[in-house]
């Protein structure tokens, strides 16, 4: 760093800095050097000999110190003398001043002692005594290099200014060994008015009387205790914090309560009726649930430019804008172009917090019991009647990356997803990729094939190419356990049923979508497995296994699976199967079933047009009321089915949620998103 250059060239070519006629005191003249030191209000100041930085002076040490580069040096007897000089004429300008404006006698003010404290010995070093004016560099007395040695090695802290060479705009100054702390002199800076005032403050607090400082502070102090809220809650409702930032709370067993706000809310997301004339606690409830979603600003600038994702949606491959609609910048403009409201998103954001609470402390969630994690603590109810950790697991993460909570994207579950995924990954099978775990033999493959979707989503979102070879083996397990008609059932290589076939076509779908490799002849063999469960009579709907009735729900399910496997949406089977579905077993509360409108919403909204609109509108609205808001379970879904029953809440709530993304869970095939 270059060494900064004193302003006045007298004043470098003699050595010493004048101090100049400062206005806050009033002393120092031109003609009268002070050894380079100058007044700053009440505080003495030289320039540093390294980096020409002012310096602070504590005299009562005779020592100065620099802000900047750290350096410290001892003042020499000149100097402290001239220190002293320039004290006594602040002092004796003060009185001046003081009985020039006061017509009364005043008592001027004490002189400060120039004797210093016998507890600090004078120091009469400086790395280099001030020179003679023949240039000439007086002899250091031992005893002072003995005294500075000693101050030295007392205190390991103190900082010697490395060997530098200031140089003067009028001539060189003087050469310099190594450890000569001579104080590098430059031209008193001016005072600004803003330092002039403070100078006056600290004289006048200076003055005041230690119990009026004392008074003062402590009633501050006072006030500021009084804004504060230390009560304990007893007397206020308990709350359900939907996020760790923002969110009202909810009483145990009562109904939500909500922050008192002065100004109306901007809903970013529609209203729709009849919805609408909820009274505004209720409103501003949702809305607070809805942005617990929504990502931080600042977070964004993490994850990749949100236009790379703009271009995915508009891709002609509906595998490569599969799950671009997740993104956390875009997907609530997406929710609103495919018809979602802040009342849907509210309810996703609520359901995610009841799951995100029942999480096992192993990462893990459970069917059968919830009673391993510290949030539960045996009020849970409704447990399931089969065994499933693995299970419990792959449903309740299917929800949170519908979302867009993954590890890497700064949400607020990202650790709750990170922790089920390991445990996930960690009880695959490394050898055959078996991913039914603890699951019973009718469950098992049901178990596989959800388990694989969470997988291959979870690679597709993030791009973590560790879980490339996990998804792969996944894969393959599915291959091998096909049976050779091409269908799927409870244990590999048994004759397909449609049910446990959807749920095996969805993962091979997310494989494809996260470009692992798929073998043709195994999706092949799929979409011939479905000619045989069709019925005979009408096209387009199917039952439950060969030869068996159709059913709306098995219909629904094998409508998604053609899609995945390549029909149009103008085949004629298509389109009777969703006019069966839309005529006879539209969405009602009295014929509720999960497991059908988690499917069914799928094919109506892939299907667009009026078919999604009818549904979208029946739908919606019914399964936002159905969800519980008071209590324990309040962001959950009861168990309506005799099926609910056998999986339990967390496999009603997963897939409720689910139902409830699916404005951006899955883009449409058939139709790109254009979002400006």
């Amino acid at each position: 760093m270059a060494n900064r250059q004193p302003d006045d060239p007298a004043a470098s070519s003699s050595g010493v800095a004048s101090t100049g006629s400062s206005p806050l005191t009033g002393v120092g003249r031109p003609s009268e050097p002070a050894a380079g030191l100058w007044l700053n209000g009440d505080v003495l100041a030289c320039a540093c000999p390294d980096c020409g930085a002012p310096m602070t002076i504590r005299l009562w040490l005779m020592v100065a110190d620099c802000w900047r580069c750290g350096a410290s040096i001892e003042l020499s007897e000149e100097q402290e003398a001239a220190a002293r000089r320039l004290l006594e004429r602040r002092d004796a300008a003060a009185s001046r001043n003081v009985a020039a404006a006061t017509p009364r006698p005043s008592v001027a003010a004490p002189r400060r002692s120039t004797t210093s404290s016998p507890q600090h010995a004078r120091a009469s070093t400086s790395r280099s005594a001030t020179p003679h004016a023949d240039g000439t560099k007086p002899t250091r007395p031992a005893a002072a290099s003995t005294t500075k040695t000693a101050a030295t090695k007392a205190d390991p802290r103190r900082f010697v200014a490395p060997h530098t060479s200031p140089q003067s705009s009028a001539q060189p100054a003087p050469s310099r060994q190594r450890g000569d702390a001579r104080l590098f002199v430059a031209a008193a800076p001016p005072v600004s008015a803003a330092k002039r005032n403070r100078g006056l403050l600290d004289r006048l607090l200076g003055d005041l009387p230690a119990w009026l400082v004392s008074l003062i502070v402590h009633l501050l102090g006072l006030i500021l205790l009084s804004l504060l809220d230390f009560s304990d809650g007893a007397a206020r409702p308990r709350a359900l914090v939907l996020t760790t930032t923002v969110g009202p709370e909810r009483r145990e067993g009562g109904d939500p309560t909500v922050k008192t706000q002065n100004d109306d809310p901007e809903f970013d997301l529609p209203l729709d009726a009849p919805l609408d004339g909820k009274p505004r606690e209720v409103i501003l409830q949702a809305q607070r649930d809805a942005k617990a979603l929504q990502l931080d600003p600042a977070a964004a600038r993490r994850l990749p430019h949100v236009d790379a994702t703009k271009r995915l949606l508009d891709s002609n491959s509906p595998h490569r804008r599969t799950f671009a609609g997740r993104d956390p910048r875009l997907r609530e403009e997406v929710l609103k172009h495919e018809g979602g409201t802040l009342w849907t998103e509210a309810a996703v954001a609520r359901g995610l917090h009841w799951l995100a609470q029942h999480q096992n402390d192993d990462g893990s969630w459970s069917l059968s019991s919830y009673h391993k994690h510290a949030n539960c603590r045996g009020r849970c109810g409704d447990a399931g009647s089969v065994r499933g950790d693995m299970a419990g697991t792959s449903l309740a993460l299917l929800p949170f990356l519908g979302a867009g909570q993954t590890p890497d994207a700064p949400g607020i579950y990202r650790e709750n997803v990170a922790r089920g995924l390991r445990w996930l990954v960690d009880r695959q099978d490394a050898k055959t990729g078996d991913l039914r775990g603890d699951a019973d033999t009718k469950a098992g493959m049901y178990v596989h094939g959800q388990a694989t979707i969470v997988l291959c989503e979870a690679f597709s979102l993030t791009g973590n190419e560790a879980l490339r070879e996990p998804c792969r083996k996944a894969v393959d397990f599915i291959a091998r356990a096909q049976h050779p008609a091409g269908g799927w059932r409870y244990s590999p290589g048994e004759p397909g049923d449609t049910s446990v076939h959807g749920w095996q076509v969805m993962g091979l779908y997310s494989a494809k979508s996260a470009t692992v490799a798929v073998p043709d002849h195994v999706l092949r063999l799929a979409d011939q497995f479905l000619d045989t469960v069709a019925s005979r009579n009408q096209r387009g709907r199917y039952g439950y296994r060969r030869g068996e009735r159709e059913t709306h729900a098995m219909t629904a399910e094998a409508l998604l699976c053609r899609f995945y496997l390549g029909a149009k949406i103008d085949d004629p089977g298509i389109r009777d199967g969703i006019e069966l579905l839309l005529d006879r077993h539209m969405p009602h509360e009295a014929t509720a079933d999960f497991y059908y409108w988690y499917y069914a919403t799928q094919v109506m909204h892939h299907a667009g047009g009026d078919a999604w609109k009818r549904w979208n509108r029946a739908l919606s609205d019914r399964l936002v009321a159905m969800q519980k808001t008071a209590g324990h379970e309040a962001g959950s879904w009861d168990p309506i089915t005799r099926y609910d029953y056998t999986a339990g809440r967390i496999y009603t709530t997963a897939l409720a949620t689910c139902t409830l993304e699916v404005y951006y869970r899955h883009t449409p095939i058939f139709r790109k998103i254009k979002i400006d």
